[in-house]
């Protein structure tokens, strides 16, 4: 029997072989996929019945004409199509029409069209391999909602590293620290447990400021959580990652300067009834880890109601020891000042917990409602804190007298509500995403890592706020598509802090001249809000080359309270300040698609972040010779504001699918001027605070280079690399003269990942080898500190899977190295954790 799919559009437009059409196609099986495509392209298809619930078709996303769109769907399968003149798709299996012999003689007289490409581009692009009888090693085509609309992975005209669920299984991706560094242009920095600094492109932010680099996780906002880290919620039941580099202003607002992060999580599945259950354990030189994990989704009520719930509990040892006692020096000091040192090993074990539990309900097709619950409690005992004179990993803090008996701690706890309203109007596609989240930490630990004086600190700190944006998203049959959105945030946000005396109380006049009681303490607190309006508009100007423009409208008040008690405050200091802004960003790009398996872009595009207060430094011990300037600088101890700072970027960049579909290859160049860069700077000598301000202007240039190439059967080669080149442009009396490099990214940056698919015995296996080297960087724009970075990283991973039993060993940084990998101050460092090695076992059902 045979099957016809007839469109409702008119026929004469359907048949015409280049009108191209906007494509958006998920479905697995023949029948439906197809009648996906009749439905947006009005075209008519044959093809036999039987064939209906065939397997296997590809994901196609995007702007393609039908000839293309077939070709994408088919990739890699034993099933191709051709079009007619009068605009009937015929489907082919194994090179033999699938139509009745009064049907074949009929098309005998009908000439099939096709582009055929010349020789060389045959041969580069692979046009001609999609429909022979050889072995195919096409590529999954990986869609991404990076521009708020899906569209494939090589099409997207913007830099985008994309990382598959089997891509984090099989390289052991756990956190944002174990993939960032491996992606062009990006550098991620741990300055302890749940504390991050992501710096793209040369763009970055000190541990006090903003972050330049936003963090999703699917729909919500992570950036800024933590002040400039992001909240590093584990990667468990994760569908893919993308990592946007360049300023994502437009779409994504403040924050984005250098890039963006989505993490974007797996939906509930309204069809299956599906889960694992995870279990790990590894062994470093500290102690032991082990990690469960565990996933279900139920379809409570199939194709409208589904749960998915996702739950996770990681140990890890510490793995730096305290030698304060053993050291001489160390105790020596301590008892000048009648303060108590301690040994102790493997400081700084950390436990995670974390659940995630999302519900999704369709009442009718076109509308949509998901709710999302994140929450994940943090807690480590002691820092993994280096100090890198002493070696290795070793430390040597006062003990904690009169804090937190007397130990060093650091607690997180985040809760996150997001709901996800979606109705599909066919052309039209409206979103509104809300979001609520609470986030509190306390820490406690010694500052005497920072100045010679045993002075135990207690932090406070929370964050609270809610977030809603709503986006109108076209799918319109024809050359011009738009995206209009509104923005809100309410945000508040808390740090208190307090520093007691840990020696002996009677001495501490002679050190300080103050009262033990009365040494410092601080109370800071600030409100947000924001209204934003942004959009997007593209107009095919032929049918292979987009113009795209965009913009975004912002305006905020700020609201800030900050006080400082205590002797070393110089008497107390209190500012109460609100302030506002209002600003624009915009971008334009080309997109030029001569053919379909290569892509140029060329983009413009701004980015910036919000202005704020400064706080002073305390006068009292960082302006002792009173000439109200920054001992060692000519910055004032009280700088006023810190001005916005935004940037201009300007990128030109390729995307191609070479060699019969063997290997994607993607470049990209940039140059970005960034004006109003704010920096922390510190006293000299080292007076344990510092004062922000602006930078002056600063150039960041560099080139990337990513490519995935299948060699042969089962064997994948993953390469990427950078060269980043950000320094001062002009002068700075405070900061030094132009072509001083900016901190926190190195120059170089290259990772080789090999893969190699098999069996045994039947069963699915696979090996993975990950090479990684960052180049030396400094934390400080002085470049005062440490040098760090540097090395170079090793991981293994292979797995087999026996049914639904899965058994992986793994190791990390197998080659043990233990490079600086991000200095706070010249006392308190960290180090690249220990070579780690673990077998984990999974059930799936």
């Amino acid at each position: 029997m045979l099957t016809v799919f007839a469109g409702c559009s008119d026929v004469a437009r359907a048949a015409d072989h280049n009108r191209r059409f906007d494509i958006n196609v998920e479905e697995k099986t023949l029948g439906a996929a197809l009648g996906k495509i009749v439905a947006q392209t009005g075209i008519t298809v044959l093809y036999p019945y039987e064939l209906a619930k065939r397997a296997g078709m590809r994901p196609v996303h995007g702007r393609y004409t039908v000839e293309e769109a077939l070709d994408a769907l088919f990739e890699g399968t034993e099933f191709s199509g051709g079009l007619t003149e009068n605009g009937t798709v015929f489907i082919s299996v194994s090179g033999v029409e699938m139509a009745t012999d009064r049907e074949a003689s009929v098309q005998s007289g009908r000439q099939i069209k096709r582009t055929l490409l010349g020789s060389a581009a045959a041969f580069l692009f692979g046009t001609a391999g999609i429909y022979g009888h050889g072995t195919v090693y096409a590529q999954d085509e990986i869609v991404v909602t990076a521009q708020k609309r899906a569209q494939s992975l090589q099409d997207a005209p913007m830099a985008i590293t994309a990382l598959t669920s089997a891509d984090i299984s099989r390289r052991s991706l756990v956190g944002m620290g174990d993939y960032l560094n491996t992606v062009p242009g990006v550098t991620q920095s741990d300055f302890g447990v749940g504390r991050n600094i992501i710096v793209m492109r040369g763009i970055g932010a000190s541990n006090a400021e903003e972050a330049t680099v936003g963090v999703y996780f699917g729909e919500i906002p992570l950036t800024g959580i933590a002040q400039s880290s992001a909240t590093d919620i584990k990667l468990v039941d994760i569908e893919r990652i993308e990592v946007l580099r360049g300023p994502q202003g437009t779409l994504y607002g403040s924050g984005s300067m250098g890039g963006t992060v989505r993490n974007v999580p797996k939906a509930p599945n309204l069809q299956e009834f599906e889960g694992s259950l995870e279990a790990g354990y590894s062994g470093m030189a500290g102690g032991d880890n082990s990690k469960i994990v565990a996933v279900l989704n139920a379809p409570l009520v199939e194709d409208r109601f589904g749960l998915r719930i996702a739950a996770y509990k990681y140990d890890n040892a510490g793995y730096v020891d305290n030698i304060g006692a053993s050291d001489p020096a160390k105790s020596a000091l301590a008892a000048t000042f009648g303060a108590i040192v301690v040994d102790e090993d493997n400081v700084g074990d950390t436990e995670y917990v974390g659940i995630r539990a999302s519900a999704l309900w369709r009442p009718v097709d076109p509308l949509s409602f998901t709710f999302t619950y994140v929450h994940q409690d943090l807690t480590q005992d002691g820092y993994n804190e280096v100090d890198p004179a002493l070696g290795g990993y070793k430390a040597a803090p006062f003990f904690l007298k009169q804090v937190n008996g007397g130990a060093e701690k650091l607690t997180d706890d985040i809760d996150i509500a997001n709901l996800v309203a979606e109705y599909d109007f066919g052309s039209l596609s409206l979103l509104s995403t809300s979001t609520w989240f609470k986030g509190q930490s306390d820490s406690f630990r010694d500052a005497g890592r920072v100045v010679p004086l045993p002075l135990p600190q207690a932090f406070d700190s929370g964050k609270d706020g809610v977030v809603q944006e709503v986006r109108l998203v076209s799918n319109f049959d024809g050359p011009f598509q738009f995206l209009a959105g509104y923005y809100f945030e309410d945000l508040s946000t808390f740090i208190n802090s307090e520093l007691f005396w840990g020696g002996d109380d009677a001495l501490l006049p002679g050190f300080l001249g103050t009262d033990p009681t009365d040494l410092f303490g601080s109370d800071i607190s600030f409100a947000i809000k924001q209204h934003a309006v942004f959009g997007e508009a593209s107009l095919d100007i032929f049918d292979n080359l987009t113009a795209t423009v965009g913009g975004r409208y912002f305006d905020y008040t700020r609201k800030d309270d900050n006080s400082q008690r205590g002797t070393l405050s110089g008497g107390g200091v209190e500012v109460h300040e609100e302030s506002g802004e209002d600003g624009t960003s915009f971008k334009a790009s080309l997109h030029y698609k001569p053919i379909r398996n290569a892509t140029f872009y060329a983009q413009w595009a701004q980015g910036f972040r919000l202005g704020r207060p400064a706080t002073p430094a305390p006068a009292a011990v960082c302006d002792v010779n009173n000439d109200g300037l920054l001992d060692g600088t000519s910055a004032p101890v009280d700088p006023g504001i810190v001005r916005s700072d935004k940037l201009d970027s300007y990128e030109i960049g390729g995307k191609f699918n070479l060699f019969d579909q063997r290997m994607t290859l993607n470049v990209a160049a940039y140059n970005i001027e960034w004006d109003g860069i704010p920096v922390d700077l510190f006293a000299i000598p080292n007076c344990g605070f510092s004062v922000t301000v602006n930078a002056g202007e600063a150039r960041s240039r560099g080139v990337e280079v990513e490519s995935t190439i299948h060699l042969f059967e089962g064997v994948r080669l993953d390469v990427a690399g950078s060269y980043v080149d950000a320094e001062l442009t002009k002068d700075n009396p405070v900061l030094g003269p132009a072509g001083t490099r900016l901190p926190g990214s190195a120059r170089i940056q290259a990772s080789v990942g090999a893969q190699y698919d098999f069996t045994v015995a039947t069963h699915d296996a696979y090996a993975r080898a990950d090479y990684s080297y960052v180049g030396p960087f400094y934390n400080d724009l002085g470049q005062t500190f440490h040098e760090v970075g540097d090395y170079h990283k090793v991981n293994l991973r292979a797995g087999v899977n026996i049914d639904q039993v899965s058994i992986e060993v793994y190791a990390t940084n197998l080659l043990n190295a233990d490079e600086l990998t991000y200095v706070i101050l010249p006392g308190r460092a960290y180090r690249l954790t220990p070579r780690t090695i673990g077998v984990e076992i999974g059930y799936r059902f």
